[in-house]
């Protein structure tokens, strides 16, 4: 990631870690709860052709949880705007993944259903 910093914007207790493609989104030292996000600044094209249709991408990351801690994942149009589909004026994805850890240190995931928001 901080191949080019710019294309990131920190929110929060989100700090890049110098030297490493690694981000923490929560301070290691405070005792209280933190929080952090960041933000792709670059769009991600998601429709193509004519007529417009939805076409596939794919990204990977790594992240450690510790106890209690939750992750989201959205996407959201430019501008406040729309993705430029489904005829809608404005769309947005958004996914909530929790996390259990069971006896014996066994971690489960679950994808909670995908929300979709319109004219929010």
């Amino acid at each position: 990631m901080p191949q080019n910093p710019s294309l990131f914007t920190l929110y929060g207790d989100a700090k890049l870690i110098n030297g490493t493609s690694s981000l923490h989104l929560t301070s290691a030292t405070k005792t209280a709860f933190g929080f952090g996000s960041v933000i792709y600044k670059k769009p991600i094209k998601i429709y193509a052709g004519t007529p417009k249709k939805l076409v596939s991408f794919s990204t990977y990351f790594t992240f450690h949880l510790s106890y209690g801690n939750t992750l989201a994942f959205g996407m959201f149009p430019a501008s406040n705007g729309s993705f430029g589909v489904m005829g809608r004026k404005k769309f947005s994805l958004l996914s909530f993944v929790e996390f259990e850890e069971h006896v014996g240190g066994f971690m489960s995931v679950k994808v909670m259903k995908n929300m979709s928001s319109v004219n929010l």
